[in-house]
């Protein structure tokens, strides 16, 4: 190590001369007494910094629960919607089943008493009288022209099919 030339202040770190303090000082009875002010309250940072922090960690957890309540919601919706979804399909089976010419000609034989139509079951009716109405009162009338005519081709139409 190189020697260094500076000369060293000794008297810096000799006695120190302390000064004497003052003694108490009588005030005057009606003179207010004036503190010095302090220069800001340093705990006043760390309970505004803690209530900072306090309400950022309220919110996030309001804000948590609500997450949840909504995602509960969610699923309970999403459920429903597939338990409806197949509710939609099981009736569209019913209405195409309904619909259904089978099951149309079964309900039709079974519960309406219905027959299907054949050859054998035509019964050819020959009429070799006029067709008379009898009216509730008791007298006979022969049809008029229109109902004639009207039975003529119904008769026509019978005779084609």
């Amino acid at each position: 190590m190189a020697r260094d030339n500076r000369a060293i202040d000794y008297r810096r770190f000799g006695a120190q001369v302390q000064q004497p303090l003052p003694g108490p000082v009588a005030l005057p009875e009606n003179q207010k007494v004036e503190r010095p002010k302090q220069e800001g309250r340093p705990y006043f940072k760390y309970v505004l910094g803690a209530l900072l922090v306090f309400a950022l960690v309220m919110t996030m957890i309001a804000n948590s629960a609500k997450l949840t309540k909504l995602t509960k919601q969610s699923a309970d919706i999403e459920s429903k919607i597939t338990a409806l979804e197949t509710e939609a399909r099981v009736l569209e089976t019913k209405r195409d089943k309904m619909y259904s010419l089978t099951f149309v000609e079964e309900y039709a034989t079974s519960r309406l008493g219905m027959v299907k139509s054949d050859n054998t079951n035509i019964v050819c009716v020959n009429l070799s009288k006029p067709e008379n109405i009898t009216v509730s009162g008791g007298t006979r009338s022969t049809p008029s022209l229109l109902s004639a005519i009207v039975s003529g081709f119904e008769k026509i139409v019978e005779f084609f099919n």
